[in-house]
């Protein structure tokens, strides 16, 4: 969580080695850490999973000395020109290792826009509302996967999830499902991907973002028709948005009858069917009484202790504004190996 008055610091493994940040030169860093990790492996002929979390375009907005004021949108557009840049650059250094045709690249973000930070939070198009809220403006998210040689170009309007990620994975890398004595609620969306099949996936759970085992899901959709049986907008969008379903500080509602949307003819959720289509709306009350037994595992956030800060000194005062450290980051920690890449095809 961003706090202004808390110097966020920049870790490697375990260890502090910048205190505060410079987001000025994190994406720089970043794609050198990436680079170098992707050398490494493509020296040793070892297979590798590289996890590329980008802070763009989340606030605070911030760009380097490339893209700082170089778009006419401001932060949010600079920040995202420099996005296109670190995939830009993580992507030709698969193809300098002669790896990506032997690579699958997955490209995709956690939710939508922020509606309370309004031009400079990104903007859901005609999907309904934003972040924090579950009409598919907060949820739907792109996706983008690459593998030259197993995936064909093309679009697929296949209903897919940011769990069937994993599955997905696990069968690609041979791993024994049973190999992390784990249940993963995805699915395998290999056929999706590689044979342009049907999704495996039938349903969907919309929560609102703490999921509450007492409360359960707040919506269900399948491939074609969604239903919000509980709808709220707390905190987070913007109190004065045009649409009044999209406005921060709405109570929770819980719905006697769900809104039922038609996603394939209106995939804006602007026209509640439910009055008018009653076995579609039965339809959807079985389809979440059966979907809706989920067994939660121990919370991992229930058991953070949020008042605990990560500082580089082990006492100072004032705690936590104290907590400055001289940098010891140096491009020594993520070397270049031009020697290696010299031996392979270009």
């Amino acid at each position: 969580m961003y706090n202004a008055s808390f110097p966020c610091p920049l870790m490697l493994e375990n260890d502090i080695i910048e205190q505060p940040l410079d987001l000025t030169t994190l994406a720089e860093r970043q794609v050198r850490a990436a680079r170098s990790w992707i050398q490494e492996f493509a020296c040793n002929e070892t297979p590798f999973f590289l996890y590329y979390s980008s802070l763009h375009p989340h606030i605070p907005q911030f760009a380097g000395r490339r893209y700082i004021n170089q778009t006419k949108g401001g932060k949010y557009t600079d920040s995202l020109a420099e996005l296109d840049w670190e995939i830009g650059e993580v992507m030709d250094e698969l193809r300098k290792n002669d790896l990506i045709k032997n690579t699958l690249v997955l490209f995709t973000s956690d939710n939508g826009p922020d509606k309370y930070s309004h031009t400079q939070g990104g903007f859901s198009g005609s999907m309904r509302c934003g972040k924090f809220c579950t009409f598919d403006g907060g949820s739907r998210v792109p996706a983008i996967a690459s593998w030259p040689g197993h995936i064909k170009q093309g679009v697929s309007m296949e209903l897919l999830s940011h769990l069937d990620i994993w599955p997905t994975l696990r069968r690609l890398s041979g791993t024994p499902m049973d190999y992390f004595d784990i249940i993963l609620d995805g699915y395998d969306i290999s056929d999706v991907l590689f044979n342009g099949e049907k999704s495996p996936r039938e349903s969907l759970l919309y929560y609102n973002y703490m999921p509450d085992p007492e409360t359960g899901p707040y919506a269900i959709r399948n491939n074609r028709f969604k239903a919000l049986f509980i709808t709220e907008n707390i905190f987070g969008t913007d109190p004065n948005d045009l649409d009044p379903m999209c406005r921060s500080g709405n109570a929770t509602e819980i719905h006697e009858r769900p809104l039922i949307y038609d996603l394939l003819v209106d995939p804006e959720e602007r026209f509640d069917i439910a009055s008018n289509s009653a076995l579609v709306t039965e339809m959807m009350v079985k389809l979440m009484n059966k979907e809706s037994k989920v067994l939660f595992g121990p919370s991992v956030l229930a058991q953070v202790n949020s008042t605990v800060k990560l500082c580089c000194l082990s006492s100072c005062e004032p705690f936590p504004e104290c907590c400055r450290c001289p940098s010891i980051y140096s491009l020594d920690l993520f070397p270049i190996q031009n020697v290696c890449r010299e031996g392979r095809k270009e």
